[in-house]
């Protein structure tokens, strides 16, 4: 009985210990990795690209949590997503950087789209869902985006 007890002391229980430690660090990594921040930044990484391969890396990020910002251009209902609202953004960094990006955040909630005005700026996180190419020269977007959170930026 001791064999067994040395055995399982010195060769399986480190073994599963180590296996729960890489798997508890790999776990927080990916959660932090998740997040993708649509700015100047973002977008300068975009136009670095071929145009051919601009879909891949929005179709990459499909499924993450993305924060951005853009300027309401209208809300109204439409049922997507199981959601009641869509409100309709355009990305003004990406202007800046020669891009179209056009935001549709779909989100149920009332009160906020009670306080969201056209020409405000909305600041919001959320699922990135799908993304659809606008023209053949790549540089314009729709996002497809699933509200997590928001607010309006009083300017």
């Amino acid at each position: 009985m001791g064999y067994v007890k040395k055995l399982f002391l010195f060769l399986f229980l480190p073994v599963v210990m180590q296996i729960l430690f890489v798997y508890t660090g790999h776990s927080k990594e990916t959660k932090v990795s998740e997040l993708v921040i649509l700015n100047n930044a973002f977008y300068g990484i975009v136009a670095n690209l071929p145009a051919i391969i601009r879909d891949d890396f929005f179709n990459d990020n499909i499924n993450k949590i993305v924060q951005t910002r853009g300027m309401v251009l209208s809300i109204g209902k439409f049922n997507r997503y199981r959601k009641r609202y869509r409100l309709v953004a355009s990305d003004q960094d990406a202007l800046q950087m020669g891009f179209s990006i056009i935001y549709y955040v779909y989100l149920d909630d009332e009160n906020t789209v009670n306080l969201i005005a056209k020409d405000q700026f909305f600041e919001f996180s959320g699922q990135l869902m799908s993304c659809t190419p606008v023209n053949t020269r790549r540089d314009s977007y729709i996002l497809d985006i699933v509200l997590e959170k928001g607010a309006v930026l009083v300017k």
